[in-house]
């Protein structure tokens, strides 16, 4: 199944919104503006699989793997914290061993790709994608939905792993004759997103979650993971609010919130919650053509689509 010309676009239309505001009036690319305007222009697509691939991948369904097991089907929210926790880290620990894969044989895209254009060298440039590098796996109820031409409403327990890693390195990126990277090592991932349908549960019907692989050896207390929570404003210490049920004044240490810090001594906090129904993921989402995914069968048969890499900004003549 190729993906159609407006889903490609919608793609691009999610990437176009990170560089609009630094446009200008010129139709050339500028040092406060790296990328052409044209986001048609950041992209090389690769040519459709054949029909036969498509026909001959949808007829092996016993090759799709297992399903997920029933603690990972349901994920349970936030007002249920004490549950929540136990099922964020099973869900944790089942991916951290590639449970997916190497459990339950799940089909997952030809290669690793990149999710947006890039400026600079590879791995101290800036990466205009909503992602880092990704590799895609889909339980067998995914891969039945999108044999089945993306059509009807995803059945409850269905998953999506997004495997994710830096762009650096390490992914052995080359830049093809259309100027598009290309990512050449299979590597493993550094952490992963995930959805996991419960239509039920909330207006678009998925758990949107993100986690991370175990720091060895682990330096800070948040490299454990976002989970466990310990309020619904994610905090991830018990000892964040130093025992008060509801702090009276604020603590110097609780500062910059998110879970990304440098102190030591910062107590580690995380707002909002990386994993919950509703989450943030949704604001790109919601432009895709079906089910708030933008899966394509193209990248289980093909490379995908790919994004250019640019050196720099061009030096503006004086």
């Amino acid at each position: 199944m190729k993906m159609k010309p407006a889903g490609i676009w919608l793609c691009l239309l999610c990437l176009f919104s990170l560089v609009v505001l630094s446009c200008d009036d010129d139709n050339n690319r500028s040092a406060d503006n790296p990328l052409p305007p044209d986001p048609n222009e950041w992209a090389c697509e690769s040519p459709p699989p054949p029909q036969a691939d498509i026909d001959a991948l949808c007829a092996s369904a016993s090759d799709f793997g297992l399903p997920a097991p029933d603690y990972l089907r349901s994920p349970v929210p936030i007002y249920l914290l004490d549950d929540k926790n136990i099922y964020d880290i099973d869900m944790r620990d089942f991916l951290r061993v590639r449970g997916y894969v190497n459990e339950l044989g799940w089909l997952g895209d030809l290669t690793w790709r990149i999710t947006g254009p890039y400026v600079g060298p590879i791995g101290n440039g800036q990466s205009y994608g909503v992602h880092p590098a990704v590799k895609i796996y889909y339980s067998p109820e995914m891969m039945e939905w999108l044999c089945g031409g993306r059509q009807g409403e995803v059945p409850d327990g269905s998953i999506i792993v997004k495997e994710m890693h830096s762009i650096n390195d390490e992914l052995q990126i080359t830049i093809d004759s259309e100027g598009c990277m290309v990512i050449n090592a299979d590597v493993l991932p550094t952490s992963w997103t995930v959805m996991v349908k419960q239509n039920g549960a909330s207006h678009d019907g998925w758990y949107w979650a993100n986690y991370t692989e175990a720091a060895d050896p682990q330096e800070y207390f948040w490299q454990s993971g976002n989970p466990p929570i310990f309020d619904r404003s994610a905090v991830t210490n018990i000892e964040f609010f130093g025992g008060m049920t509801v702090p009276v004044e604020p603590n110097p240490l609780w500062y910059p919130t998110g879970y990304l810090f440098e102190s030591k001594t910062k107590l580690p906090d995380i707002v909002p919650a990386f994993s919950s129904y509703g989450n943030s993921c949704i604001n790109c989402h919601a432009s895709a053509e079906a089910e708030s995914t933008f899966i394509s069968l193209d990248n289980l048969l093909t490379p995908g689509l790919r994004y250019k890499h640019y050196d720099s900004a061009p030096v503006e003549n004086p």
